[in-house]
């Protein structure tokens, strides 16, 4: 099966109308419920709850929602081994999934990984928060 971006199914990948939505939200990963729902920022899951709280219902229901990385790191691991999944992840499907949102006019980074992917740049989340940009818009 596929989701509305045409991406193969998998652990939490993107949810909402892909190809009308007018906004997409990035998060870092999926947490453990998120994972084994297969579904991003659940209800029932803190961060679903903040998202859907600031969108309302029915712009949560008219936004697409993804994560950067989309399985659960359930072990330790390197620096080098999430760069290497996070690195993975974007090429094989949060790209795909960003280039099906033809309609998106404002995408949120929802983590420092969400940043530093979108923007391409090592911006500081801190000093991001509550920023807006431009594409190509990235110098702190």
């Amino acid at each position: 099966p596929r989701n509305a971006a045409g991406v193969s199914e998998g652990c939490g990948l993107g949810e909402g109308p892909a190809r009308t939505a007018r906004l997409v939200v990035v998060g870092e990963e999926p947490g453990p419920q998120e994972v084994r729902a297969g579904r991003p920022f659940l209800d029932e899951a803190p961060s679903g709850r903040e998202l859907t709280t600031g969108l309302g219902v029915a712009g949560r229901a008219q936004s697409f929602v993804t994560n950067v990385r989309k399985c659960h790191g359930l072990r330790e691991e390197s620096a080098a081994e999430r760069d290497a999944s996070i690195e993975h992840c974007v090429a094989a499907y949060l790209q795909p999934e960003l280039s099906a949102c033809l309609e998106a006019r404002h995408v949120v980074a929802v983590g420092a990984d969400a940043l530093r992917v979108l923007s391409g740049q090592p911006l500081s989340i801190i000093k991001c928060h509550g920023s807006v940009w431009r594409r190509g818009e990235w110098d702190e």
